[in-house]
């Protein structure tokens, strides 16, 4: 009876350690998958972060060309003023010219 008692405690002592060892493979697991999955969450937060810096940064040029392209086209408006305003001098030089031309 006394050996059978301890043949049932030694049977339970290695079921106990086996659960043990099945619990902390387990946790040594769901470790690994965790380190895994925060690994891939910074890596991924990396990626998102060049990304946006890339978007911000063609947005940057974009309104810079835009603010660009809005300079150029004021300053071909003031050219254009100032062209016609210049031809109409012109014009009317060259009409007091004529004039004087014809009065002699």
């Amino acid at each position: 009876a006394a050996l059978e008692e301890a043949e049932t405690w030694r049977r339970r002592a290695l079921a106990a350690e086996a659960m043990v060892k099945v619990e902390r493979s387990e946790r040594e697991r769901m470790e690994q998958e965790r380190d895994k999955a925060v690994e891939y969450a910074e890596v991924r937060f990396r990626e998102l972060q060049v990304e946006s810096s890339e978007r911000n940064k063609a947005e940057r040029q974009r309104d810079a060309h835009s603010d660009e392209a809005g300079v150029l086209a004021a300053a071909r408006n003031r050219l254009e003023q100032e062209k016609a305003v210049i031809e109409a001098v012109l014009s009317r030089k060259e009409a007091e010219f004529r004039q004087r031309l014809e009065d002699l």
